[in-house]
């Protein structure tokens, strides 16, 4: 626990909001102002009386100041300030100061800026909600009026990115299982189209996605329709995207394993929505990391120590899991650093791959990697010692 001391209504906390995120000179700023104090464990109730608000414009003027306030019921203070129509550009900032204490508090800021707002709306939908490769994804784009009808006689721009994510199933069958979809790529733009809408506001794309580096990831699909400003106004929603239909995950049973004493890791097979299935055969290889390490003689009459790493199969297992988990038992014989590697073929023949990593103690002796610049910490009990001590 963190100790915090400071003077009495030091810990008051403020935070606010205001009807809208940006405001136009000439407008009316509503906003209300929170105001609570702190104890040890929760928010308390502040006190009442005495608060001064003020709001400052971009250039640190005071603008609008409200001095002798009290809070309501909630907690809260509220208001109004109308905006003239000269009213500077930039953040505003709300001010907050109280007659029995020194602290002041900043609980908001509010953006007013000279802009103007599209006449039309964008939408766009997709024809699923999961895609594979080879899949077509369909994009339908509409531009709406606010005040209806179509938004006509101009151009969409359609970008789909793909982006990696870990994969998980919400299934109570598969909870705590890791499943492994780490790739190199991280996120790829997978197609981009400038399309016309037609007479009813609307254009519809379809894109074939590509085998993409990419096991497991999330569609974003971005529709931007240019107005008669040259601006862009855009909507986006997304879908799941994956590339094998079967998936296997692996679940500890212990933290840490004993050398010599038996020890087992839990597998299963979902699908691409998450749903456990029975139909896939599972191979289970259980590897250990073996380090070595050699002096090698470097410039001059220093000696380098040089480490090779090499995971090494020391056991292995494979079973078809019927729509539960089933467990892969193994005896480590050795402490060190263990994985465990499963494999499983979707109906297309693809692979997919999860490894989970172990460790094994016991008695016996082990060599370390040690990077360069690895060292070990002392620190003496005293600073001070006797002879004999």
């Amino acid at each position: 626990v963190r100790l915090d001391q400071r003077r009495q209504f030091g810990h008051i906390a403020s935070w606010g909001l205001t009807a809208q995120g940006v405001y136009r000179a000439g407008d009316t700023l509503q906003y209300k102002v929170f105001v609570r104090d702190q104890d040890n464990q929760r928010f308390s109730v502040a006190p009442t009386d005495g608060y001064t608000l003020e709001l400052l414009d971009p250039a640190g003027k005071v603008v609008h100041r409200r001095e002798g306030l009290k809070l309501n019921a909630f907690g809260a203070l509220h208001g109004e300030y109308p905006l003239p129509e000269t009213s500077v550009m930039g953040w505003y900032q709300f001010r907050l100061k109280a007659d029995f204490t020194q602290y002041q508090w900043q609980p908001m800021r509010v953006l007013v800026s000279d802009f103007t707002p599209a006449s039309f709306r964008v939408s766009n939908a997709l024809n699923g909600d999961l895609f594979r490769p080879g899949d077509t994804l369909q994009t339908t784009t509409r531009a709406e009026l606010h005040s209806g009808g179509a938004y006509t006689q101009t151009e969409a721009r359609v970008t789909v990115r793909l982006n990696a994510a870990a994969f998980r199933s919400r299934h109570p069958a598969a909870r705590g299982f890791h499943f492994d979809t780490a790739t190199e790529v991280r996120s790829e733009q997978v197609g981009q189209s400038v399309v016309e809408l037609d007479d009813e506001g609307r254009a519809v794309l379809g894109l074939e996605l590509p085998d993409s580096g990419i096991l497991y990831g999330r569609l974003a699909v971005e529709s931007a329709v240019r107005d008669d400003r040259g601006q862009f106004i855009a909507a986006s929603s997304a879908a799941d995207y994956l590339a094998v239909d079967r998936l296997v995950g692996l679940r500890k049973t212990r933290w840490v394993f004993d050398a010599g004493e038996p020890a087992s890791v839990d597998y299963l097979v979902v699908d691409e929505r998450g749903e456990p299935v029975d139909d896939s055969a599972v191979e289970l290889v259980v590897e250990r990391l073996e380090t070595r390490a050699a002096r090698v003689k470097g410039a001059g009459n220093a000696f380098i120590t040089r480490f090779s790493e090499q995971w090494e199969p020391v056991d292995r297992c494979q079973g078809k899991p019927v729509a539960a988990a089933r467990s892969c038992d193994f005896v480590p014989e050795s402490a060190g650093r263990y994985r465990v590697v499963a494999s499983v073929e979707d109906t297309a023949g693809r692979v997919q791959r999860t490894r989970l990593s172990l460790w094994v103690v016991g008695a016996g002796q082990m060599v370390w990697r040690e990077d360069a610049g690895y060292a070990l910490g002392i620190e003496p009990q005293k600073a001070e010692y006797r002879v004999g001590e």
